[in-house]
């Protein structure tokens, strides 16, 4: 008659490491690539830029008072391209582009639904100083379009 196996609580942890582990590993997948989208990808014209609150990086979709959550990871990484990512380094920054982005939970309407960013082109930066309690524009660059898959990983 055979032993009953028994576990260890070390070798608990380590298999629930693994898991973590390949649950991250699925999480570091390219944004269209994901195997997990409820909806195609589509293109919107927005704002990028950094807000108080639970989704700290948001896209206004112009023309709409819609909001779009960009995902963030549980290391603090958002899922976006890396030209876009170094140019929203604070509150101050604006970058309008031509998103492509990917639903990663279905779309309820009248809330902000969280997002990953493709890929984005026709793409201004803006840099606002506030002076005197009002907001100034004080620097436009045009930056390159990204290319699918040049995430921040």
């Amino acid at each position: 008659m055979s032993q009953p196996l028994k576990y260890s609580p070390m070798a608990i942890v380590v298999v629930v490491s693994i898991v973590s582990m390949a649950a991250q590993a699925d999480d570091a997948v390219k944004c269209a690539a994901r195997t997990d989208l409820p909806a195609p990808c589509y293109q919107v014209r927005g704002r990028l830029n950094a807000w108080n609150g639970g989704a700290t990086e948001r896209i206004w979709i112009v023309g709409t008072k819609r909001l779009l959550a960009v995902y963030e990871r549980p290391n603090g990484e958002e899922i976006m391209p890396k030209a876009i990512k170094d140019h929203l380094d604070d509150f101050f920054r604006q970058i309008y582009a031509d998103y492509k982005v990917c639903p990663l939970e279905k779309e309820i309407p009248g809330q902000m639904n969280y997002v990953c960013i493709e890929s984005a082109k026709n793409i201004r930066v803006e840099s606002h100083e506030v002076i005197d309690g009002k907001d100034h524009l004080t620097k436009v660059e045009y930056i390159p379009d990204t290319a699918p898959g040049t995430l921040v990983d």
